[in-house]
């Protein structure tokens, strides 16, 4: 149940079912797997949302896409933007995703179709995500646990009258929008450099590439004065990671290390971890600029992150770092990059793909001279220097947003009494 508001406030805020908000409350449908024709490459067709893709923000677009004879040909319905989508099904069972396309969705996935008379879906998202713990908690299943449309429908949130719901998320929206802002310009960074270590390093236009002659290799054709060799003779360190015993509470309670999973890993700064462990529990440590990446499971084997302060992650990740990290750190995690392909195509494992160290070692990479090493790090360290204030500035904006979320949401916080500027982050303020 909802918390109410405090019996001081004089309330226009009351607990009402998400039917009650809505026009409509729906669910979607799977196309046939085994006719093509009902399925679009990217651009085409209908985005199709599947219940995984609902990770409690913006929804932008799909990893699949349907046809209109297999929208036409299946229980997929077409929503328009603006509705609240609530993943029904396993792991991902009541998060939530605001739709901003119009798209499909799959049987997994309620769409709440809402009234604009009674609801504003972006405060009805945020409400939705700040009461995941209870949503989720209607979820029942022995082998999988599972919501409902009518449970959905049924479930209470605390809404006050249209336009305050709108002020709320006009202060909410300011938040998300600063992140969205940073999330391009960092999208922009990453194009940047990864697109001139393909032109220096794919594509071999790096500079005075005119007067150096192409050879052959083991690995095709390369510049002469490459050299080809493995990755553990270019790396000082390719080293798993461990986990604790969970059984020692001493290993987990009050831990101030960061220890990181292979989830955590999103081709990106390692900011913070879900978990931490302590000293005592004498996980293995890992210094900057090392750079971890996943060897376990799909889809995550070949992500990668890269280490910001001394931490720790589980048996699931290596750490590498090259021989003179100041010099070829910022390669390496390119390189990795265009290694991800290979890396999965080498995994296996019936139940979960994985790809052992010994693997990762001994793949072999065409290594360039020092000085276009040296180079390449000069170009690209301001841009993922800044990538990094960026991403870490998201994360104080996320934070804030947060915590004040549950007094938003609930009657318990008047933003009239708050003031923007006061609490974003000085570097965006």
């Amino acid at each position: 149940m909802a918390v109410r508001p405090g019996e001081e406030e004089v309330s226009e805020w009351r607990e009402v079912e998400l039917g009650g908000l809505c026009i409509r409350v729906t669910s979607g449908g799977t196309p046939k797997r085994a006719r093509p024709d009902y399925y679009a490459e990217a651009g085409d067709g209908f985005a199709w949302i599947k219940s995984s893709e609902l990770r409690d923000g913006y929804v932008r677009g799909s990893s699949e896409h349907i046809s209109r004879l297999g929208l036409d040909e299946s229980s997929a319905k077409l929503l328009p933007a603006g509705c609240v989508l609530v993943a029904m099904y396993g792991a991902t069972a009541g998060r939530v995703g605001l739709l901003e396309i119009e798209a499909a969705v799959n049987q997994a996935v309620c769409a709440l179709v809402l009234d604009p008379k009674a609801a504003n879906s972006v405060f009805v998202f945020h409400a939705l995500r700040n009461l995941y713990g209870e949503l989720a908690a209607n979820a029942a299943g022995a082998a999988q646990q599972n919501l409902n449309a009518e449970v959905i429908r049924r479930f209470r949130i605390v809404a006050p009258s249209v336009g305050t719901q709108e002020r709320v998320a006009g202060f909410l929206s300011a938040f998300d929008e600063l992140i969205e802002i940073n999330e391009r310009r960092i999208e922009l960074l990453e194009d940047l450099t990864r697109s001139l270590y393909r032109e220096w390093f794919v594509r071999f236009r790096f500079p005075g590439h005119e007067h150096v002659d192409l050879v052959a290799s083991e690995l095709g054709t390369i510049p002469q004065g490459w050299l080809v060799g493995a990755l553990d003779g270019l790396c000082s360190m390719i080293q798993a990671g461990q986990t604790p015993k969970r059984s020692v509470a001493k290993n987990w309670d009050g831990g101030t290390i960061p220890w990181f999973k292979t989830g955590e890993l999103r081709d990106g700064p390692l900011l913070d971890s879900d978990e931490r462990v302590t000293e005592a529990a004498n996980s293995r440590m890992f210094e900057p600029p090392a750079i971890f990446m996943a060897i376990y499971g799909s889809p995550t084997v070949g992500r990668l992150g890269w280490v910001t302060e001394p931490c720790s992650c589980n048996q699931a990740s290596l750490a590498l770092r090259t021989r003179e990290p100041d010099t070829s750190q910022e390669w390496l995690w390119y390189q990795l990059l265009e290694l991800r392909a290979q890396f999965n195509s080498m995994a296996q494992g019936a139940a979960q793909q994985n790809i052992s160290k010994e693997k990762v070692a001994s793949t072999r990479v065409a290594l360039p001279p020092r000085e276009l090493l040296v180079a390449f790090s000069a170009a690209v360290s301001p841009m993922r220097e800044q990538w990094h204030v960026l991403a870490a500035t998201n994360r104080r904006l996320a934070s804030t947003r947060d915590l004040l979320l549950p007094r938003l949401v609930t009657g318990r916080l008047d933003i009239s009494d708050l003031d923007l500027g006061e609490l974003l982050p000085a570097e965006v303020a």
